[in-house]
């Protein structure tokens, strides 16, 4: 049995961000880990401590140090906790994990662009945010459309991780603009469920769990609207 010294070190910012699509690999996986927590009010604590001593080659946040792996980037560090604790979750053969490549690569992608808008753009009007939105509308009616007629991306009993990734960009396109974001039912459905599964409610107890999105200096945050 693994000691509180021997866990993975998951370091990030205390709020929800990136750090939460990796904390839900983990509670997925049920696979365990410790936090290591660098307060924004004192972010000195990351850059010039941490940061520089750490000895990564690309030292940022989220990173994770598990044994001899201390790696940065959020999307790499989960498929490292999924191939290592539960690679069903990333598809159990070639073609299903092309399949799931694909969403989990959307859906990442997706993330960082309505996020980055979040800290860049400063005076965003009503219209900004839907067409932030709007732009991946051809994407997301494909996806909402698939959506109908089965439970998860894969189909009706078969949990992958792009359905995870995609709960957390639909809360952050709600805040963005809820009633653009609320039209895509069948992801808005997948999302909701997701919030109800075990492994999430396991999650949400635990000291971890942030519900401010973003960091204070973003424009657009679901604590700190400006």
């Amino acid at each position: 049995m693994e000691s509180a010294a021997d866990l993975p070190i998951l370091g990030y910012w205390d709020f929800r961000g990136l750090g939460t699509l990796i904390a839900l690999a983990y509670h997925a996986s049920d696979a365990k880990y410790a936090y290591k927590v660098y307060p924004v009010a004192d972010y000195n604590q990351w850059y010039e401590g941490d940061k520089p001593k750490l000895g990564m080659v690309l030292p940022d946040l989220p990173y994770l140090k598990d044994g001899d792996v201390l790696i940065s980037e959020h999307d790499a560090i989960i498929r490292h906790i999924l191939r290592k604790h539960k690679p069903s979750l990333l598809g159990r053969n070639a073609r299903e994990m092309a399949e799931i490549d694909q969403y989990f690569t959307f859906w990442l992608k997706t993330n960082n662009i309505i996020r980055r808008y979040c800290y860049l753009q400063k005076d965003p009007t009503e219209a900004d945010r839907k067409d932030l939105l709007n732009q991946f509308r051809a994407q997301l009616n494909s996806i909402d459309t698939l959506l109908a007629g089965r439970k998860y991306h894969m189909g009706d009993d078969y949990l992958t991780y792009p359905d995870i990734y995609l709960s957390e960009a639909i809360r952050m396109m709600r805040v963005v603009h809820k009633e653009t974001a609320e039209q895509w039912n069948n992801i808005n459905r997948l999302a909701d469920d997701i919030e109800k599964e075990p492994f999430y409610i396991e999650y949400k107890a635990s000291p971890w769990y942030y519900e401010q999105l973003n960091g204070v200096t973003a424009h657009i945050n679901n604590r700190l609207i400006q």
